[in-house]
């Protein structure tokens, strides 16, 4: 998840080819490449926020959001997340904070979505952008390289994990999803109190299989 904030900087279908049999017990969806990002409001942006705003669009892929306040003194993004609903949530908290915001001001400018998703769409999941390449290109090249059950996991934030070369699909999974957690804490770690207090209540920790088949 890439966070940024104006006032200081912050924070497959690809073909899997022969090699893999069909036993395909889970696929999150998998949007594929590009990214477009969506005007969602007329609100005239400050030359602050118009600086961090070319930054927004630069910088992230699907899905992201890019909050502002109203007043031309706060904006702030939350990028590559696997889930839509997820990011907006995120980044309005991240904007309150920021904005220290009483009267609940902020609110959406901008979302990144994939470039097969209407710019209506309130609603999607499924790999991010960065995950989706790792997963067509690193996981299954390691996946077919090292034989067995391959798997990869995901949060509802924007961390992943995988696991190759398994003798079962158990092993796999399992193995998947602890090193998904494992960088899902370290994130968390990083991030300011109350939002790692969010973060922890959506359960954010919590990773689960996205992908999953066995290479031969």
């Amino acid at each position: 998840m890439k966070l940024g904030k104006m006032t200081v900087a912050a924070c497959i279908v690809a073909s899997m080819s022969a090699a893999m049999t069909t036993a395909q017990a889970q696929q999150a969806q998998n949007f594929g490449k590009g990214d477009k990002v969506h005007i969602l409001s007329d609100v005239k942006l400050s030359s602050k926020q118009q600086r961090h705003f070319r930054q927004f669009r630069s910088k992230v892929n699907y899905f992201s959001y890019f909050f502002v306040t109203p007043d031309g003194e706060t904006s702030v993004y939350v990028g590559g997340m696997h889930n839509l609903e997820n990011a907006k949530e995120a980044a309005k908290i991240y904007c309150k904070l920021e904005a220290k915001d009483k009267q609940d001001t902020c609110m959406p400018y901008a979302v990144s979505l994939p470039k097969t998703v209407s710019g209506t769409t309130t609603r999607a999941s499924g790999f991010s952008e960065s995950a989706s390449r790792a997963l067509t290109g690193k996981f299954v090249r390691d996946a077919k390289k090292r034989k067995g059950w391959a798997a990869m996991s995901i949060n509802g934030a924007y961390q992943w994990g995988w696991a190759t070369g398994r003798t079962t699909k158990t092993d796999a999974i399992d193995s998947a999803n602890a090193f998904c957690e494992s960088a899902a804490l370290s994130a968390l770690a990083e991030l300011p109190a109350e939002f790692r207090k969010w973060a922890l209540k959506r359960g954010f920790e919590k990773c689960k299989v996205g992908y999953v088949a066995e290479y031969k």
